[in-house]
């Protein structure tokens, strides 16, 4: 293709075994041995092509803007390895193709909320360094699903964001959907914003304001590129992704704003 791709590329190893919580896609926990020779273990997925796109996009986004987001890998499953996975065909004809978040190393604000610790560790997710550029990466992509089970604090005290399939407006996405000037539903207004003091809040808008100009000096057509888009949904939906982030990126800021329920 070209380009060097920011994802890794690997296959899964014998042992992968489903997760026993509801999620909205299949999920798998288990190793994967890298095209590197590293072996990682993480969460893979069992994708369509369109959710598929919008977890690497957002893994090449991250790497770009120093946000926190898990290593992704596109991950082979060798039918010695699972018969369960369906969605995307390997073009071998034999093997599909899943997505695997590598694994950050610590619990979902889901887990923290339900435990003894619950005070301290939302302390912990407040203090977070970069908090702020949650809100400003999910307002760029337009991610619909920013609840609790998908950001994780990881020992590091760092919070990585998971979980992206249902950005470019949903899971579905059309080129259709991609309004660039539009206000998708923010899930983090609803259930962060309102833990967060003043204080806390313009410090947030002070970081996606800091995300904002390394957005701008992005180059969009690259990383979508990088991405797969083109191979995994078509060049006019390629295209329509391009345009809709590079025309996006001026309302990220007042878009922010409006979920941190602040005054610019």
């Amino acid at each position: 293709m070209g380009v060097a791709l920011a994802v890794l590329t690997g296959r899964a190893l014998a042992g992968i075994a489903p997760l026993n919580s509801k999620t909205f896609n299949a999920v798998y926990r288990g190793e994967v041995l890298l095209d590197t020779g590293e072996v990682v273990r993480g969460f893979i997925k069992d994708l369509d092509a369109r959710q598929l796109a919008s977890e690497l996009l957002v893994a090449v986004l991250g790497s770009r803007l120093d946000v926190r987001v898990p290593r992704g890998v596109l991950v082979a499953i060798g039918t010695d390895v699972s018969t369960a996975f369906h969605q995307l065909p390997h073009g071998n004809g034999r093997d599909h193709v899943a997505f695997c978040s590598v694994d950050a190393g610590g619990s979902t604000i889901a887990q923290i909320i339900s435990s003894p610790d619950r005070v301290s560790s939302l302390t912990s997710l407040k203090a977070s360094p970069g908090l702020g550029r949650m809100y400003g990466l999910d307002t760029w992509v337009a991610n619909t699903d920013r609840h609790m089970n998908n950001i994780v604090l990881s020992g590091d005290g760092y919070a990585y964001l998971i979980d992206h399939g249902h950005c470019l407006t949903g899971p579905n996405w059309t080129a259709a959907d991609l309004d660039s000037t539009a206000r998708y539903t923010d899930k983090l207004r609803f259930w962060l914003t309102p833990r967060l003091t003043v204080e806390e809040r313009n410090q947030a808008m002070a970081d996606v304001n800091g995300l904002v100009g390394r957005m701008a000096s992005t180059d969009v057509q690259e990383t979508v590129t990088e991405a797969l888009i083109e191979q995994l949904c078509g060049a006019d939906d390629s295209d329509a992704v391009v345009g809709f982030l590079e025309g996006r990126v001026g309302q990220v800021s007042t878009m922010s704003a409006h979920s941190l329920d602040v005054l610019l």
